[in-house]
């Protein structure tokens, strides 16, 4: 009796220890199938995600241009969006005009009060979700259909989903104290992207969206790390630095305690993204974009010895805390282009500030020196056609017709080295392809390509940046920085750095390519440059002598005879040059010097701190 009486215990502690091991070797073994190669659990779908806190993105000098900030957000469970969804029409038949609808939801006309926003537009807001849910539903079924599988209900029908953001905490409060009436409503924390200066540097910025389900499957921009509903950058900084920025979530899950009180328990800690430092400079941002004054175009200023660019800038531009007014103004001036980068991603003809180009190949072939003149007239005759220049220059040399931007030398020596040397020289200074910015959708520009069909009259053009030709602002911010150190072509850039580091963020030697030109012809064309703002084309510019700029103006002619595309470029100082330059104002009635100069002038003193140059 006794020995069975020990069988039997011996019996149920092998049976426990038994469980405690296959407890362990679940733990320790079968579980590493849950394990990332960070070593961190993969989330189950019982868990709840605490969301990482976005990167902050700071100007050069520190201050802040994105962050992320707390809020409130006010989210509707499935069913009660389809109830608002079904509510009757007169809701907002009354609301457009001014009454308070009978039938509205408790939660609409709660919002409506305390926002500002309409009920109509807030059952609008309901109706996109629905219909959203509804066609992820119905490509759920459809595929289960496919592959012979049951369904229940689709994972976005299980979820609240936001309505409205950044709720008052009053309204919040109201909702909190009252389930009853707002069953369905809940009031989350979340995280929103802010940017405190507002439109400064839009373009370049970006924005944060919510990663959309892909179409067809697979993985959201080919990184298997975003999922559907993950915060993502969008254009400019944000879509560049995303994975720097995103962070990676945390994770916890509820469990009951011994007295059967649920408790919160983390699982996994969410870690910040980095903060990431660009190289403009806010101040002279500001600067550039206020200078526009209701105009349209781009600057770049770039730093001459390593490619850092101070500044991006469009006009028009936009609020990125307000998306929603900007699409409104972008629809209803669709001329304005407002998510269009006009410093990297709007191509115009260049005008004169070619003709450096054009003075380089020629040298460069042998065509040309610096003591090379010309006499101008203010005619140039080639078969029927009759081309003119803005002055008669009379006996012009090499910086001399680069001071007064004399067409007719550059008419003679444009057909004298042909049109093959001046494209060559200009895809040398990236002219015709993308400089490579560290920011995504460039545009590369055109060249034309001298081939059949080919006649004088398109070197003509091409000699003074007309034609088929066209280049954006940083391009030729980029010329003007070869010719500012000596034939250094720079890749720019616009990360200075990331914090934590990362290893290989900013890459090594900024030069792209040397352009090899003879010595006395960019000394030439720097000592024109130098006397354009002094006593040439742009002499009327009040400021530029003051800032030492060596400047080179161009207006480019448009289809409409009484608009142009104003361009100035250069470097400052011109005695020991430090940054380069390039200003286009679109579709003006005014000339480079007279409408693009000004512009260029109140950057540089931003950078220089409104003070003169000193020379050497």
């Amino acid at each position: 009796m006794f020995r069975r009486r020990l069988r039997v215990l011996y019996l149920i502690l092998c049976v426990g220890l038994a469980a405690i091991v296959g407890r362990l070797f679940y733990l320790q073994v079968l579980q590493v199938s849950d394990v990332d190669p960070d070593f961190r659990l993969v989330p189950r779908a019982d868990w709840k995600e605490i969301p990482a806190v976005r990167g902050t993105i700071y100007d050069r000098n520190g201050v802040v241009l994105a962050e992320d900030r707390p809020v409130l957000d006010l989210a509707l469970e499935y069913r009660a969006l389809e109830e608002a969804v079904a509510a009757d029409d007169n809701v907002g038949t009354a609301d457009a005009q001014g009454e308070t609808p009978t039938d509205a939801p408790a939660w609409m006309t709660e919002v409506s009060r305390y926002t500002g926003r309409s009920v109509s537009e807030l059952k609008a807001a309901c109706l996109g979700i629905v219909t959203r849910v509804r066609a992820v539903r119905e490509a759920v079924v459809a595929h289960a259909r496919r592959s012979r599988r049951r369904i229940g209900r689709v994972y976005e029908e299980t979820v609240p989903h936001t309505v409205v953001r950044d709720v008052p905490l009053e309204l919040a409060a109201r909702i909190e104290a009252d389930p009853e009436r707002f069953r369905g409503v809940v009031i989350r924390p979340a995280l929103e992207r802010y940017y405190p200066e507002h439109s400064l540097a839009a373009q370049a910025l970006g924005y944060v969206i919510e990663a959309p389900r892909p179409a067809g499957g697979g993985a959201i921009r080919d990184d298997p790390s975003i999922r559907p509903g993950d915060r993502i950058g969008e254009l400019g900084a944000e879509r560049q630095f995303d994975a720097w920025l995103r962070g990676v979530p945390g994770y916890y899950e509820m469990r009951k305690d011994a007295m059967g009180a649920l408790q919160r328990h983390l699982l996994i800690e969410p870690e910040q993204g980095r903060s990431v430092y660009l190289t403009l400079d806010s101040r002279a941002q500001r600067a550039a974009e206020e200078a526009f004054a209701g105009a349209m175009g781009g600057v770049v200023v770039m730093d001459v010895r390593n490619g850092e660019v101070l500044v991006l800038a469009s006009a028009p531009t936009y609020d990125n805390n307000d998306l929603a007014a900007a699409w409104n103004a972008a629809a209803a001036h669709p001329e304005w282009r407002l998510f269009l980068s006009r410093a990297m991603r709007d191509c115009v003809p260049s005008g004169s500030v070619i003709k450096p180009i054009v003075a380089l190949a020629a040298a460069s072939e042998g065509i040309v020196t610096s003591r090379t003149t010309h006499f101008c007239d203010g005619v140039f005759r080639l078969g029927g056609r009759v081309a003119t220049c803005p002055g008669r220059h009379g006996t012009t040399d090499m910086a001399g017709a680069i001071e007064h931007s004399c067409n007719i030398w550059f008419f003679k020596v444009g057909l004298a080295v042909g049109p093959g040397a001046i494209v060559s020289m200009a895809r040398q200074f990236n002219w015709g392809e993308r400089t490579g910015i560290d920011l995504p959708f460039e545009w590369p520009g055109r060249l034309p390509s001298p081939g059949p069909g080919w006649h004088p009259g398109h070197t003509l053009n091409l000699s003074i940046g007309q034609g088929d030709l066209l280049v954006t602002p940083l391009q030729v911010a980029v010329l003007m920085a070869a010719i500012a150190n000596g034939g250094d072509v720079l890749r720019p850039r616009v990360l200075l750095r990331v914090e934590p580091p990362v290893d290989d963020a900013v890459p090594g030697s900024p030069v792209v390519r040397h352009v090899q030109v003879p010595g006395d012809a960019l000394a030439a064309v720097r000592e024109g440059m130098r006397r354009a703002a002094l006593t040439g084309t742009a002499r009327r510019v009040e400021g530029l002598g003051r800032l030492r700029a060596a400047v080179k103006t161009g207006t480019a002619e448009t289809s409409d005879p009484d608009v142009n595309h104003a361009w100035i470029a250069g470097y400052a100082p011109w005695d020991s040059p430090r940054y380069s330059f390039a200003v286009v104002v679109h579709r003006t009635p005014g000339t480079g010097a007279d409408v693009a100069g000004p512009i260029a002038v109140k950057v540089l003193e931003s950078l220089f701190g409104g003070q003169a140059v000193a020379g050497r």
